[in-house]
């Protein structure tokens, strides 16, 4: 959107028009009937703006902000009535210059926006290779794999963090189930239950030294910042990448050789819940790969485990909860202990903070304040009567069993749905979940972090798909040279209870 002399002209993420020139007044007029108008002309009930930065626009810092450009996308929680909500991502690292998108359309194209440079505008041979029947779209810190509905994939991006796939070349043109990336590699895994790596080794690029042991009968792959475990079909769970990172498992060999049914990771460390319910941890120490305080806990009974960038929360058969890791990421219970020691149903997370759902219907939430932990601006509705509860990067989504939705968290993410209450009222039924924006960004030459070595509260990559509303027809992707990115943590990240 740029705005000369009174007029707002409003573009596509892909350079089409859809408003020209339309005259304002006053700045008063512009602030009022902007997003109107783009709404009329979409024949839509929400939208919203974007900058050239992909950085949302609020109308009411109206004219003076840089030129704009709308974007028609689905936002983290795509309403069952309001299909045309936005997704945001923040920027994860304070020292960066710039931004990428990567979004899946409705009919299995890729759309991606932001600067040339990190993936915002494609080559022509990637362009139509993703130009229909994507499945899934995953991002490490500088690259993005797509899965295609015949079983290929096709990466963009930075090749040091897996946008260059030529070392394995002709692995990836079939077969392949789902790609799961660290912040500098990927990990894909095949109908045959092998997986495929590449990228940069200290984040698990490298496999061979555990090539036999992952050549078959894989179940599940689970990532942390720059290590990978897998668990076989037998139980057996192989890691491989940063020791630091949960890469090296020796130290519980013998505990997770066999009967692991799940696993889950931090940004650090990894967690195997086993068939007799007992939970086995490592990597690092303080998020999450130190369980020894609540050992006794974890002995038995462990349904499963959530995860955010810093600590774990597992759930057991009795309803009761149980956390540990960074207490500004969850880890710490505090005075809610007692409220989630029964009758929890489920648990959910973000990057920051938890939720969990009791059989009445309460929501009790705790962790990092900005990332959903302070639920209070809800507290009264959360009393009873939620029926499901998701979480996005930044913030939580409810449905009441009145179909009244309530969000609470970042705003930015989707903690703030006041701009869509009519819409979304009444009767919304379900949340179509996970839906969230891959983001792309550039790291500052200056900065002191690199993927090998991120700020220790930097938090665990973001992994997800967003769905394009029909409006937008799918500009492209890149080719390879642009870099991906990790939700943020803000620097004085607090951690709240709220019930």
């Amino acid at each position: 959107m740029v705005f000369v002399d009174g007029e707002i002209t409003v573009v596509f993420v892909d350079g089409r028009e859809l408003l020209h020139a339309v005259h304002f007044r006053a700045r008063e007029e512009l602030q009022k009937s902007l997003l109107k108008k783009v709404r009329e002309a979409l024949g839509v009930d929400v939208c919203r703006l974007i900058n050239t930065d992909g950085g949302f626009v609020n109308t009411k810092n109206l004219p003076g902000a840089p030129p704009l450009r709308l974007e028609t996308l689905t936002c983290d929680y795509l309403l069952a009535t309001c299909p045309f909500a936005f997704v945001h991502v923040p920027i994860a690292h304070g020292n960066h210059r710039g931004l990428a998108f990567a979004a899946i359309a409705g009919d299995g194209s890729v759309i991606t926006w932001g600067q040339e440079a990190l993936g915002g505008k494609p080559s022509i041979a990637v362009k139509r290779k993703l130009a229909a029947d994507v499945e899934q779209v995953t991002a490490s810190f500088g690259a993005f794999a797509a899965v295609k509905g015949n079983g290929s994939v096709i990466t963009w991006g930075s090749p040091a963090c897996g946008g260059d796939t030529r070392a394995v070349k002709g692995k990836l043109d079939y077969g392949v189930q789902r790609v799961v990336g660290t912040l500098s590699a990927f990990a894909a895994i095949k109908n045959n239950g092998s997986v495929i790596t590449w990228g940069d080794a200290f984040s698990g690029g490298l496999s061979s030294a555990v090539k036999d042991d992952i050549a078959s009968d894989v179940l599940q792959v689970v990532g942390t910042d720059n290590a990978f475990a897998a668990v076989k079909c037998d139980g057996l769970v192989i890691t491989w990448g940063s020791p630091d990172y949960g890469g090296d498992s020796s130290s519980v060999k013998g505990d997770i050789c066999s009967g692991v049914l799940q696993l889950a990771g931090t940004s650090h460390a990894f967690a195997a819940v086993k068939e007799a319910g007992s939970v086995i941890t490592w990597g690092g120490r303080d998020y999450g790969g130190n369980s020894h305080m609540v050992k006794s806990a974890l002995a038995s009974g462990v349904k499963e485990v959530v995860a955010t960038c810093g600590a774990f929360a597992a759930l057991k058969s009795g309803g009761a909860v149980t956390t540990w890791g960074s207490d500004s990421h969850g880890g710490l219970l505090g005075p809610l202990k007692g409220k989630v020691k029964s009758g929890v149903l489920k648990v959910v997370a973000t990057h920051g903070a938890f939720a969990a759902v009791k059989d009445k219907g309460a929501v009790i939430t705790w962790g990092d304040a900005l990332r959903g932990g302070d639920s209070g601006i809800v507290k009264k509705d959360l009393e009873s009567g939620v029926q499901e509860v998701a979480g996005s990067s930044n913030s939580f989504v409810g449905i009441k069993d009145s179909g009244e939705v309530l969000t609470w968290g970042d705003s930015e993410t989707g903690g703030n749905s006041c701009a869509v209450k009519g819409e979304m009222a009444p009767g919304v039924k379900r949340l179509l979940l996970p839906i969230t924006l891959l983001v792309t960004e550039e790291e500052d030459p200056g900065s002191p972090a690199s993927a090998a070595e991120q700020p220790k509260d930097a938090g665990a990559p973001l992994h997800a798909e967003v769905v394009a509303s029909e409006e937008v027809e799918a500009p492209a992707v890149q080719d390879p040279s642009a870099e991906v990115e990790e939700p943020h943590t803000p620097e004085s990240a607090q951690s709240v209870w709220s019930s």
